[in-house]
């Protein structure tokens, strides 16, 4: 069965509304969210909730990242390009928006085990947890550069997405622990943040898909479209690891998985 969601190439210079505009950014928040509760409160909550030991505890949370994290992260980009003519970009946030309350509630509804077997729960979840973040969080990054052509547009699109970075930061970093605290601070009170969670992020996902898709309408459809991308050999993708910017440019990425985020490369500022 053929999927509705096919989409054309990128859109040719045209002016977004502000409704598309702000639509396209409030999918951020769902990413911010999605990044700063387990920097924030996972292992807290697995430590000081769960009783495990922080070496286990820091464990269950760095080999999902980064086993997870990076292999989700390749994968859900080339199929997000090779899939684009037959499955929208934008579709991945619809995918999104069904994964994320299912990895959100799972996370910290940990059942009552042992503490090994508590250990391989976390694990397990947060791994099903960063595969959800990384098939919105991908595509939502690349479908800016596609609802414009023109180099204004883009940039206004890029405020508004930091506009929603500074709400979501609120809602992971002050509301989460907030509400946490307000519960009292025992797993049940883990367990209401991550229900409440789990209704904002689809719905900023689901707002952001309906708004790039405004976007894609309001822009016109370019008449000369760019020719397709050619896929890297495998002698190009070693020379781009190796290349002497890839290590500064992975630097606040690896920063970021043990907790806040560090100060960020120049070469990485666009």
């Amino acid at each position: 069965m053929s999927i509705a969601l096919s989409e054309q190439g990128p859109a040719a210079p045209g002016r977004l509304g502000l409704l598309a505009q702000a639509g396209y950014g409030v999918g951020q928040i769902a990413g911010q969210v999605f990044r700063d509760v387990p920097s924030l409160l996972l292992m807290f909550f697995m430590t000081n909730v769960l009783g495990i030991e922080p070496a286990l505890a820091g464990a269950a949370i760095f080999v999902p990242k980064l086993v997870w994290g990076v292999g989700c992260d390749l994968l859900v980009g080339i199929l997000s390009d090779r899939w684009k003519h037959r499955f929208a970009r934008r579709g991945w946030l619809l995918v999104g928006a069904l994964g994320a309350p299912v990895a959100l509630i799972l996370l910290f509804h940990v059942p009552d085990l042992p503490v090994t077997a508590r250990v391989a729960y976390v694990a397990g979840a947060f791994s099903l947890y960063m595969a959800v973040f990384a098939c919105f969080s991908v595509p939502y990054l690349a479908i800016a550069g596609e609802l414009s052509s023109d180099p204004h547009q883009r940039t206004v699109l890029m405020a508004w997405r930091l506009v929603f970075t500074a709400i979501g930061v609120l809602v992971g970093g002050a509301l989460a622990p907030y509400l946490v605290q307000s519960l009292g601070g025992g797993q049940p009170a883990y367990e209401g943040m991550s229900r409440f969670l789990a209704v904002v992020c689809p719905l900023a996902l689901v707002l952001a898909y309906f708004g790039s898709g405004r976007a894609r309408r309001q822009a016109p459809v370019a008449t000369n479209p760019l020719p397709a991308h050619r896929h890297l050999t495998a002698r190009e993708v070693v020379a781009t690891l190796a290349a002497p910017v890839f290590p500064s440019c992975c630097w606040p990425t690896c920063c970021n998985w043990p907790g806040p985020a560090w100060p960020t490369p120049r070469c990485c500022i666009s």
